[in-house]
């Protein structure tokens, strides 16, 4: 991909239209050969396409993974519907991490690797360094630092847009760059249009140019500064959806609105995720459930409505030990700022005082706050009509 030339801005409107029709036909292209769980995922494929066109004028790309539980669930469909309207877009099921720099620091390419779960299966050195390489690429500036063999030290760009298709979670650290979709088998009653290369490519071709001659008018204005920020996400998160919403923001505030639902859905689906494939912070979830409206509640009683949950993984034994315990219960917590209180009770006025220990809610209400995000019900209830780039689409999720 070239530089993007700074031309001259078409009018605010003209621009405004422009790009909402450029939108459209992504989205129109993509959701005619993929099954998206949710059109909030449809549509954040849809800017992050957009997205790969502005790379030269943004400060992150958000790497873009595409995960299912099982294979045969449209993953390598949808890098190839990419490969199709990405630019310079490369694709691939097996790199080195030297492939990766070298190829980033001859231009700018569209990197779109398949089979993540076997690229980072094993945790040897050229695992590690290409995982290193794909975290630190998604801000602009970045760096890879070796030695030429002349032992003269130099680096390598490793700013580039990626997209990750697998089976699983990708590495942590890859995930918390990235927008993560969730694929899965389409049923009998779900269509896609037959998907042929030969076919489709000369409407993909027509559609990159369009997109390029797009990104030449949009660049020069996309106001990354004043996009409006989505309450309750972290800073990370923030600044991965930044480019995306302000790409949403210059075709109406309309599907900046849509952009915005999309990004609150999506990542607290994520964090959902993180929560139930991390013990500590199930554990943080299960207490805000134990604790109720009480103000405070002794170690024992903790222990004994963790222990009788529903489905509880806090009773029984485990390795000959209870596998919760109130030393386990403050190792547990103590990550987290969290510790055990005391204070003294009585039943009645003849009764002498008695030190209880246990904890208070007080402490525990940040890393709830921190840690533990809204339900997804909770995110559906109060989701808003989200406005779409599909006019025979219905008009609300």
């Amino acid at each position: 991909m070239t530089m993007i030339a700074m031309t001259q801005a078409p009018p605010g409107d003209d621009l405004q239209a422009e790009t909402r029709e450029r939108l459209r036909e992504i989205y129109r292209f993509v959701t005619s050969y993929v099954v998206f769980s949710s059109i909030h995922e449809a549509l954040a494929v849809t800017l992050w396409v957009a997205h790969t066109y502005l790379i030269d004028a943004l400060d992150v790309t958000p790497r873009l993974v595409i995960r299912s539980p099982e294979k045969q669930a449209g993953k390598s469909r949808l890098l190839e519907v990419l490969k199709l309207l990405c630019p310079n877009a490369v694709m691939t099921h097996n790199v080195s991490s030297g492939y990766i720099v070298r190829k980033i620091d001859q231009g700018h390419p569209t990197l779109l690797l398949d089979e993540y779960d076997t690229l980072f299966s094993d945790v040897s050195e050229g695992s590690e360094t290409l995982r290193s390489i794909l975290n630190a690429g998604y801000e602009a500036g970045s760096t890879y630092g070796r030695v030429d063999r002349s032992m003269n030290p130099r680096d390598y760009n490793a700013f580039a847009a990626v997209a990750l298709a697998g089976i699983g979670n990708p590495p942590d650290t890859i995930a918390d760059r990235a927008v993560v979709i969730n694929m899965r088998r389409k049923t009998k009653a779900e269509h896609v249009s037959e998907f042929r290369v030969r076919k489709i490519r000369p409407d993909a071709k027509a559609l990159r140019e369009r997109l390029t001659s797009w990104a030449e008018h949009a660049a020069p204005v996309l106001d990354l500064e004043h996009a409006q920020k989505v309450e309750g996400i972290s800073d990370r998160q923030a600044d991965i959806w930044e480019p995306l919403l302000a790409i949403a923001d210059l075709a109406n505030p309309e599907l900046g609105n849509s952009a915005r639902e999309a990004c609150k859905a999506l990542t607290t689906a994520q964090a959902a995720d993180d929560i139930e494939s991390g013990k500590p912070l199930r554990l943080l979830r299960d207490l805000r459930f134990v604790f109720g409206d009480e103000e405070r509640l002794s170690t024992d009683e903790i222990l004994s409505c963790l222990r009788n949950l529903p489905d509880s993984e806090w009773s029984g034994l485990e390795y000959g030990e209870p596998i919760m315990t109130a030393r386990k219960l403050a190792d547990v917590l103590r990550p987290y700022g969290v510790r055990p209180a005391k204070w003294n009770t009585r039943k009645d006025a003849s009764t002498e005082r008695t030190t209880i220990r246990g904890y208070r809610r007080s402490n525990l209400t940040e890393a709830w706050e921190r840690w533990i995000p809204m339900t997804l019900g909770a995110l559906r209830e109060e989701a808003s009509e989200v406005e779409i780039l599909d006019d025979d689409a219905p008009e609300s999720v």
